[in-house]
């Protein structure tokens, strides 16, 4: 399998790893470093992330962390779409049927 970021998952990454690093540039790099080696582990297990209302759609939640990857398999491929921020009142993907 292979893992692919979608544009918006990568920018998603980046302004959370700005927006920590305004406070704590180690726990930026830190936290940064955390979402991209349980993004590598759904290579091995693409199923670890809960099943969502829309057909397709998994979220992984991060664990001791605010933050999910939102996924989906397609084919060989598993595509990181966003990363939520479990602080904002929804995730920007639709995850509704």
């Amino acid at each position: 399998m292979r893992l692919i970021w979608a544009e918006a998952a990568i920018a998603d990454l980046v302004h959370l790893r700005t927006y920590i690093a305004e406070h704590n540039p180690q726990a930026a790099n830190e936290m940064a470093a955390r979402l991209l080696d349980i993004a590598e582990l759904l290579i091995v297990h693409p199923q670890a992330g809960l099943p969502t209302a829309k057909l397709g759609l998994r979220r992984l939640i991060v664990p001791q962390s605010v933050y999910s990857l939102i996924y989906r398999i397609v084919d060989e491929d598993i595509e990181i779409i966003e990363v939520f921020d479990g602080r904002r009142y929804k995730p920007r993907t639709n995850l509704a049927d």
